[in-house]
């Protein structure tokens, strides 16, 4: 069985880089690479025993009104610091990255003049070139200081949350791209784009790239207490990204650009390119699948990760 299981994966990746374009392919280096730090707040201890597999794919299945549960908790004031070590995010057409919590609509609108709350953990949102130098992306503390307790955040206050993450309802859909959650889209659920999730613009920032993204739990008692407490980081994803070749940009090298999520149309990925990208996906669930066998034998597989300054096997 595991050597089909192998054969399956060395399948899937030679015809992901056999049929698709190498703009397709970008996908592969569309999510980060490694967690370099993860520092979270009892009582927080969901999806810790998930690490850093969890956090470093795409974003798990869940519906409008359910948040994914392949998720890792923060806890309250906890904080996670992400590496693209294959690729960088860049500042392209449009929102550079998004980010996916759990967030969910506690009731879904219909149409843009329905109210609706959301079960929002907000994150703050810093981005480096180095991992030393920070930049923090904006937000109104005064509206984020009206966050609080284990009920819905409403339409109005979410509108002034723009900035942070954690706000916007993900869920599976069809496409993942850059949501607006000032503009309702008629063809999403809920008037959200895609799987949802917060988009994030580097020019926002005044940024050409970076490699690095910190996310930090806002600190306020928001959604439930206990194992599940704090943000809960569901996934990043590049939307703009570049390839980077061993020399590195700093030493003059570079790499292919351009967007990780293709598209016919702006801001929507073309079906034969979506057809491309489900290769290296499957390959990705074989070999993950291969990986939880081969734990469950030999009780756990080697990975190395900081959790509160102290470095985790």
């Amino acid at each position: 069985m595991e050597t089909i299981r192998a054969w399956t994966v060395s399948a899937m990746a030679i015809l992901a880089v056999a049929l698709c374009p190498a703009a397709a392919r970008a996908v592969l280096g569309c999510t980060p690479d490694r967690v370099v730090d993860f520092s979270p707040v009892d009582p927080a201890s969901y999806g810790h025993n998930k690490m850093p597999d969890v956090v470093l794919g795409f974003p798990g299945e869940s519906s409008p009104t359910t948040g994914s549960v392949e998720v890792a908790s923060l806890g309250t004031g906890g904080s996670i610091t992400l590496e693209f070590t294959r690729s960088m995010i860049v500042d392209g057409p449009g929102p550079d990255f998004i980010v996916f919590e759990n967030a969910f609509f506690c009731t879904v609108p219909e149409s843009a003049e329905d109210d609706y709350g959301v079960f929002a953990e907000p994150m703050i949102v810093e981005v480096s070139q180095d991992g030393e130098v920070w930049h923090q992306f904006p937000f109104d503390e005064d509206a984020l200081d009206e966050v609080g307790g284990e009920g819905c955040t409403p339409r109005d206050l979410l509108k002034r949350l723009v900035g942070l993450a954690g706000i916007t309802p993900t869920f599976t859909g069809d496409l993942i791209v850059a949501n607006d959650p000032m503009v309702w889209d008629p063809e999403g659920v809920g008037g959200v784009s895609g799987w949802g999730g917060d988009a994030f613009d580097l020019a926002d920032l005044g940024l050409d790239w970076v490699r690095f993204v910190r996310l930090t739990d806002s600190g306020k008692i928001a959604g439930f207490t206990g194992s599940t407490q704090g943000a809960d980081l569901d996934a990043v994803v590049a939307v703009n990204a570049e390839e980077l070749f061993p020399a590195g940009r700093d030493s003059g090298g570079g790499g292919s650009s351009g967007g990780c999520m293709m598209s016919d149309a702006p801001g929507r990925p073309g079906l034969a390119v979506m057809a491309c990208l489900l290769l290296p996906l499957l390959a990705g669930a074989a070999l993950k699948s291969k990986r939880q066998a081969s734990q469950g034998k030999s009780g756990s597989r080697e990975k190395s990760f900081i959790v509160n300054g102290e470095i985790e096997q």
